[in-house]
């Protein structure tokens, strides 16, 4: 590891760090005579973060705040990790074990080399996002090759692609993609779930990438989500670029560059989404408020509020009705599980381990 000078490893066994109190306790890497991360979790160890506020770390190796090694495990709750960066991956953490975030604020990191990925996340292990917002890094937001699911979590004003899959497999629910200066989620050769999602203002100036989501050899469904308002100012796609499985109560600001079932059915194509801008309307996370007249308003399917058929406590953890096609409905809380098969058996593993 080129970064051997962490502030805190761990090595083995469990540590857990809680600050206790209204505001959160600080852990600033920024005055280490040899600069380097916050963070090192090693194989077989477990690491919980709980209240605190993690930055100024600054590594020449993967990493910049927190280093999360094959093996190893990360649970953070009302945490921020912030002002970290990195030469190489993962300007906020770099993932190859298991991550789950809580309430956290992964914000103004950056990865800064000329190949770096993952301004804020890199994630090459499991990697679970519960009402949490990656916003305002230099990068991707997240950069992901492999399981990723976001709740209820907010993904926005990054400088490149908000999410960027590569051979992984995700599932995102209630969750935002805004602002993102580069496609708001582009998936390569990738499985991806979306429901209850609004995909908006990303703007991308790459020819022929849509800036909304732009799907290349992958596998995307659509329920019950908006994706419009993006914009392409290179004369490509502005909203979906690649083949979409939809006709599930979506709406859809425009299908130039789309192919597949969505767009038609139950699916609204419609270029005027309705859409107040990003803001604090009340949950853990910034959302987009629907403005009345929407089109999305009253055009969900409150179905799809349980997409397994399922109320077991682990599958739904609290209640929701849905019955805008929109992310800022009823978002305050939720846990609903994701989808299929494969998606429930990661999240329960990635929860409740």
């Amino acid at each position: 590891d080129v970064c051997s000078s962490d502030l805190i490893k761990a090595r083995t066994g469990s540590l857990k760090i809680v600050a206790i109190g209204d505001e959160k306790a600080s852990i600033n890497a920024a005055n280490l005579s040899i600069g380097d991360r916050v963070f090192d979790v090693l194989e077989n160890a477990n690491l919980s973060l709980e209240n605190l506020s993690v930055s100024g770390g600054n590594c020449a190796g993967v990493g910049g705040g927190i280093n999360i090694e094959t093996g190893a495990n990360l649970t953070a709750l009302n945490c921020e990790i912030k002002a970290n960066s990195t030469v190489s991956d993962g300007g906020a953490i770099y993932n190859d074990g298991t991550c789950r975030l809580e309430r956290v604020s992964i914000n103004a990191n950056k990865a800064s080399g000329f190949s770096s990925d993952g301004g804020g996340i890199y994630n090459l292990g499991d990697l679970l996002l519960l009402n949490t917002s990656v916003s305002d890094n230099t990068g991707e937001g997240i950069y992901s090759l492999d399981t990723v699911i976001l709740i209820g979590s907010t993904v926005s004003g990054n400088s490149q692609e908000g999410l960027y899959l590569n051979g992984a497999s995700a599932g995102l629910v209630h969750s935002t993609i805004s602002g993102n200066q580069g496609t708001g989620l582009s998936s390569s050769n990738s499985s991806v779930t979306i429901t209850n999602c609004t995909i908006t203002a990303n703007v991308s100036d790459y020819d022929g990438d849509a800036a909304g989501i732009d799907s290349r050899n992958s596998a995307i469904f659509l329920r019950n989500s908006i994706i419009a308002g993006n914009l392409n100012t290179d004369d490509g796609p502005d909203d979906l670029a690649g083949e979409f499985n939809g006709n599930a109560n979506n709406l859809i600001g425009s299908l130039s560059g789309a192919s597949g079932a969505v767009g038609s059915g139950s699916d609204i194509v419609n270029p005027n989404p309705g859409l107040a801008p990003l803001a604090n309307n009340g949950g853990p996370t910034p959302t987009h408020a629907l403005l009345a007249g929407s089109p999305a308003l009253n055009g969900g399917d409150n179905s799809l509020r349980d997409c397994c058929g399922h109320t077991t406590d682990q599958e739904v953890l609290e209640e929701m009705i849905l019955s805008d096609s929109s992310t800022f409905t009823h978002r305050v809380s939720l846990f609903t599980i994701i989808y299929n098969d494969n998606h429930k058996l990661l999240f329960n593993r990635l929860l409740f381990q």
